[in-house]
């Protein structure tokens, strides 16, 4: 059994039937929960007779329930007040009535969320002015937002895996903590987003905008970003693993203990790129790096071991303590670096490296034009 995050989903009151509906929350797997009609009557025995299921989440179980006013107040009083603690043997984690007739300002404005959460998942919505709104920690998987304006939108803890959000204005939302699982975000602009812990493992991003984007700890394991524009972004401690970042550009941005394990980073730009740290991770083993523009890159202390660094332009960058055993250098640029020793420079000289500061090296090794 395990718990999942609890989705604060409203509702309004069913003007026909007068029923209040309420969700709650148990901890147990949905597939184990074989006999709802039983667990139907258990409700019905602690709180009325008017006490209906009307829906069912996966993870842990969310049953909706609607009843009469009385009914649903005995059944959250005794929820809450600890008396029922588990039904059909499952424990209660919580419970939240969704709506009731009221002019209460804060309930009215919940009901609007519900409902535009409704109409999203249902109809879903395109080229639609949604800026600022309160979408936090709602179930929008799969759903259609393409071309979307979500500027300044709160977003976070949302489950948009598998949503549509080609070219949608995401710039300046939060999307902390997001589930954006396999999410297209093609073209999608996401300048100055707050994607802190949001999971985009597998999402489509190429061509899209983050410049300046809060991407700390973002989980971005195999995401396609190619000609993603990443400029200032701070991508400290993500995990960039299997991404394909060919073509990004990286300009200015923060990847201190960045993973970058087999990353795919040719013709990428990193001019600037700040990948230093007491454990920096960036750039092991297999990351594909040729090509790649890295002029006055800090990769002090960085393990480039076994990277492809061919036809790379390290023009300025700094590598003092980093590690280049077994990397491929063949007509990668070297000029003005600190860190390197003359056994060094030579060695990687043999092994096809263009060091442009030495007329010396010039003459032993073509000068790329």
């Amino acid at each position: 059994m395990h718990t999942q995050t609890f989705y604060r989903q409203v509702t309004v009151i069913d003007e026909k039937t007068h029923t209040i509906k309420a969700k709650i929350k148990w901890i147990g797997d949905i597939k184990s929960c074989e006999n709802l009609s039983r667990v139907e009557w258990n409700l019905r025995e602690y709180a009325g007779d008017t006490i209906k299921i009307t829906d069912i989440k996966e993870g842990s179980i969310r049953l909706t329930v609607e009843g009469s006013q009385e009914d649903i107040d005995r059944l959250v009083s005794r929820i809450k007040s600890g008396e029922l603690k588990e039904v059909s043997g499952f424990p209660v984690a919580d419970v939240q009535i969704l709506s009731e007739s009221s002019e209460d300002d804060e309930r009215n404005e919940l009901n609007h969320k519900w409902c535009l959460v409704r109409e999203i998942v249902i109809q879903g919505i395109r080229a639609r002015n949604l800026s600022g709104v309160d979408l936090s920690d709602a179930d929008l998987r799969y759903a259609n937002l393409s071309g979307a304006n979500l500027r300044s939108a709160d977003c976070s803890g949302a489950d948009l895996s598998g949503a549509n959000l080609t070219s949608a204005d995401l710039s300046g939302a939060d999307l902390s903590g997001a589930n954006l699982i396999d999410a297209n975000l093609m073209s999608a602009y996401l300048s100055g987003a707050d994607l802190r812990s949001a999971d985009l493992s597998g999402a489509y991003l190429m061509s899209a905008y983050l410049i300046g984007a809060n991407m700390i700890g973002t989980n971005l394991i195999r995401a396609n970003l190619i000609r993603a524009n990443l400029s200032g972004a701070n991508l400290r401690s993500a995990d960039l693993s299997g991404a394909d970042l060919s073509g990004a550009d990286l300009i200015d941005a923060n990847l201190i203990d960045a993973n970058l394990i087999d990353a795919n980073l040719s013709g990428a730009n990193l001019s600037g790129a700040n990948l230093i740290g007491d454990r920096i991770r960036a750039y092991r083993i297999h990351a594909d790096l040729s090509g790649a523009d890295l002029r006055s890159a800090d990769l002090s202390g960085a393990n480039l071991s076994g990277a492809n660094l061919s036809g790379a332009d390290l023009i300025g960058a700094g590598l003092s303590g980093a590690n280049l055993s077994k990397t491929k250098v063949e007509k990668a640029r070297f000029s003005s670096n600190l860190g390197f020793s003359e056994s060094m420079k030579q060695d990687l000289i043999k092994q096809g490296a263009i060091f442009e500061d030495s007329p010396g090296d010039r003459s032993e090794v073509p000068t790329k034009v």
